[in-house]
């Protein structure tokens, strides 16, 4: 993601709890769609208030996640929400962007983002990256606002094939985009799959 001074200080202390009334249904409805197996390692890329966070910990077990987000009161809510998946050793939160993720390739058997992907443009950083890091086959979700897929495109179809052929471009197949449950069925959903090796 890039970095976004708006989701720090006094207006990410505003943003915090919006986000979690706005978010939490989409955040579970990615979190289903991922379906991540017992045992599973994530990555949640911005994860804000961390209430996908949580959801991900209930409905899975012994699962191991990390979350980047590049707002430092975005990583100290979330750390305080879920205390208790980061004292387990379950729960790792960077600041980071997508595209500069600190881990080894390969490593992850999912990723989620929600909300966020259209904050990882242009596209050509922060995919590649984001399927360094993934597993051969390992699904990347993603869930995006129709109104800031029309702000960062002029409109919603546009961004689809924009993201679709940036997906193709960096290495990912198996793409299916479709509208969500969430958001009354304004949210537009991403699936795709990090090439085999």
């Amino acid at each position: 993601m890039t970095k976004i001074k708006s989701f720090d200080g006094i207006f990410g202390r505003i943003a915090a709890p919006i986000m979690v009334r706005k978010n939490r249904e989409a955040e579970i409805e990615a979190n289903e769609i991922l379906g991540a197996t017992q045992g599973a390692r994530l990555l949640v890329l911005g994860f804000g208030p961390g209430v996908g966070l949580q959801d991900l910990f209930r409905r899975t077990q012994n699962v191991k996640v990390v979350g980047l987000d590049p707002s430092q009161i975005m990583m100290e809510i979330a750390a305080k929400r879920n205390a208790c998946e980061i004292e387990a050793g379950r729960l790792r939160l960077i600041q980071a962007t997508a595209e500069t993720i600190s881990e080894p390739e390969d490593c992850f058997d999912g990723a989620v983002a929600v909300n966020t992907i259209q904050l990882c443009e242009p596209f050509e950083n922060s995919l590649p990256e984001i399927g360094r890091v993934l597993k051969p086959n390992a699904k990347l979700v993603t869930i995006t606002h129709d109104w800031a897929a029309a702000k960062h495109a002029g409109s919603p179809e546009i961004w689809k094939a924009r993201l679709d052929s940036a997906l193709v471009a960096a290495g990912f197949s198996a793409i299916d985009i479709f509208n969500g449950k969430s958001e009354k069925g304004k949210a537009i959903v991403v699936t795709a799959r990090w090439r085999a090796k």
